[in-house]
């Protein structure tokens, strides 16, 4: 049909699947965090649930602040620029957060590598999602609704990958580090073909 048509061609699309690929391993990241947190922070380290709660609203400030940023450093740097600066600090946040499974665990080896990652996540979220949907202005509803379900589905990734281990601050370390890296070089390898392609046009 044409619906299928459609998503098929957004699929073999680099210009919608390397963004919107970047933007789902990000998000397995995001929920892997999610989902692993309370078994850091109640059974490792005995928080309350409140203490948890508050956790999360601490991080989301950091989410917010790197959001709101984020145009603004795309205007002054070039929006590939500054996504590669947001998927690098990113990164930086999940291999930390897997090198900190080696040191003494303590709200602060785990609270400064996640705080990292989302200041990073808050600034690709927005500018990824444009790259994706930007070139898409007639196919809007399409490209949005896969966006959605790519999103959904590299989160229930995150999720299954990290219940896999044993070890939750090993777990997410593996994870968030595997997936935000692997993100990287899906932007970047799709930034750089992209333009080849349009050459060869």
């Amino acid at each position: 049909t044409a619906i299928l048509r459609g998503y098929w061609g957004l699929l073999t699309d680099l210009r919608f699947i390397a963004p919107a690929g970047t933007i789902a391993l990000y998000m397995g990241a995001l929920f892997a965090m999610f989902s692993v947190s309370p078994r850091i922070l109640i059974d490792g380290l005995g928080f309350s649930p409140i203490q948890v709660g508050m956790f999360f609203a601490t991080t989301v400030l950091g989410v917010f602040a790197s959001g709101m940023a984020a145009p603004r450093v795309a205007l002054k740097l070039g929006h590939a620029r500054a996504t590669i600066i947001g998927l690098c600090i990113a990164a930086l946040g999940g291999l930390v957060l897997l090198l900190a499974h080696w040191v003494d665990h303590s709200i602060w080896t785990y609270f400064v590598p996640v705080m990292i990652f989302l200041t990073g996540f808050g600034m690709v979220s927005p500018l990824v999602t444009a790259t994706a949907l930007q070139p898409f202005g007639d196919r809007a509803g399409l490209a949005s609704a896969l966006l959605g379900f790519l999103q959904m589905a590299g989160a229930a990734i995150g999720v299954v990958l990290t219940a896999s281990i044993a070890s939750p601050t090993l777990a997410i370390g593996i994870v968030q580090a595997a997936l935000t890296m692997l993100g990287l070089i899906l932007y970047v390898a799709g930034l750089r073909a992209v333009p080849a392609r349009q050459e060869a046009a």
